[in-house]
């Protein structure tokens, strides 16, 4: 499974959330722009990959990828006391509802699972070197590969 096909689902969920007005599906028809204009707004990074080789007999095998949702929510330093935690407090709920109510992704062809694993608290992300109040986001999405082999194997 490529992380071009699960990218851009994970936008598309990403904008039916509640309260969320873009989610950038990184993609080379769709650059990140250079500064984020509305908010609240989702990037996704694909993060490390796990293979377990013997899963799926001779000529599959389970890829499990973890992708990092940023979710950027309030300029740093905006608004009145607290209002950064105010404003993340219903993500909190309604990002792994979402992503656990959709656990292939949508019927994607070869994703077996897709677990929201951990958020962030809310923290200070960083984008073009400014900073926002935001959650870091875990996504866990266990796929099936086709194994290769080579000629003669």
């Amino acid at each position: 499974m490529s992380v071009q096909v699960i990218l851009p689902a994970l936008s598309y969920y990403q904008l039916t959330i509640p309260g969320i007005l873009v989610a950038f599906p990184q993609n080379a028809a769709t650059p990140l722009p250079d500064s984020l204009a509305d908010l609240p707004a989702f990037i996704n990074f694909p993060g490390p990959t796990q293979n377990n080789l013997f899963v799926d007999g001779a000529d599959r095998w389970l890829e499990t990828r973890r992708y990092r949702m940023l979710l950027y929510l309030l300029g740093y330093g905006e608004g009145i006391e607290r209002e950064g935690e105010l404003v993340a407090r219903p993500y909190f709920t309604s990002v792994p509802q979402k992503f656990a109510s959709i656990p292939s992704l949508g019927n994607i062809p070869g994703v077996q699972r897709v677990f929201p694993e951990a958020d962030s608290g809310l923290t200070v992300l960083r984008y073009a070197n400014t900073p926002y109040w935001g959650i870091e986001f875990t996504l866990r999405v266990e796929y099936h590969q086709r194994r290769i082999y080579a000629k003669g194997e």
